[in-house]
């Protein structure tokens, strides 16, 4: 019994010596893109640093310099009504615009694919200028005397993050990056009730976040008109373009998808073969 005894004493001994020698694990801490949900609700943190967007140029970037402050994010439309007709979606981002000034960025996301057909147009005016990328856009804007930037969201990725279904689809974020509203920009579709009769709600919820009280009303069912989506097989569908026998990228193509990796995504996205794998 003795001997049983004593050689527990050394088991446990040698135990507490290795353990005490491990050194401490100290927790890793996730990164943003871990700690955020695919699809963003009220409540979660949005990750503006990899909320990916283009410019009217094509010219590829992120919204990460709109974080510390808060932001209006709209899904934006040249051709809806419920956009563009008297006293809707544009005029009103215009006038809060205007109220606001700088203590409040508002920014128009558009992720129609069929407003996007000339993102990579061919040849020049008839002053012999080239035809710049998101010609017709850019002539709304121009014509319609837009205060607010309007970006693209291209092939709909945001809108299907932010599960967007209209525009305008309306989202508020505060200063420190939590999503605090989602929904329709006020209770008026038809635009005819008077200001004392209508419910901003986009309007009381940032009003709400500057004043440092809760947002009321947190959600809403947006209307408008259906957000022009890229079809999801034709996303998924491998450019016809050929690449080098057993690259990444000629794997994925045999499998009817996309390489996953940055580099091969960015250029399938251009419609072109990536240089680094192939």
């Amino acid at each position: 019994m003795n001997r049983l005894f004593t050689l527990l004493l050394i088991v446990f001994s040698t135990s507490l010596f290795l353990v005490a020698d491990l050194p401490a694990q100290t927790p890793k801490e996730a990164t943003s893109k871990e700690k955020a949900p695919w699809f963003f609700k009220v409540g979660a943190e949005i990750p503006m640093e990899d909320l990916e967007i283009r410019n009217l140029d094509g010219e590829e970037g992120t919204l990460e310099h709109l974080r510390g402050q808060i932001t209006v994010l709209t899904f934006h439309s040249m051709t809806c009504p419920y956009m563009v007709k008297g006293y809707a979606g544009e005029k009103k981002l215009m006038a809060m615009r205007k109220m606001f000034e700088d203590e409040v960025a508002i920014v128009a996301l558009n992720p129609n694919r069929t407003e996007h057909v000339d993102a990579k147009p061919k040849g020049v005016d008839k002053k012999g200028n080239p035809i710049p990328p998101y010609s017709k856009l850019r002539t709304h804007i121009k014509k319609s005397k837009l205060t607010f930037p309007v970006l693209i969201d291209f092939e709909n990725v945001l809108a299907d993050r932010f599960k967007a279904t209209a525009t305008p689809h309306c989202y508020v974020i505060d200063q420190e990056g939590i999503l605090r509203y989602a929904g329709a920009i006020d209770d008026d579709p038809a635009g005819r009730k008077k200001a004392e009769d209508r419910t901003d709600y986009v309007l009381e919820a940032v009003s709400a976040i500057l004043a440092g009280t809760p947002v009321e009303i947190a959600s809403t069912k947006a209307y408008g008109c259906s957000i022009k989506r890229v079809p999801k097989k034709v996303k998924k569908q491998a450019p016809e373009l050929q690449f080098r026998e057993g690259s990444c990228c000629d794997r994925a193509a045999k499998k009817g998808d996309v390489c996953g990796h940055p580099c091969c995504k960015k250029s399938a996205k251009e419609g072109e073969v990536c240089t680094k794998c192939n």
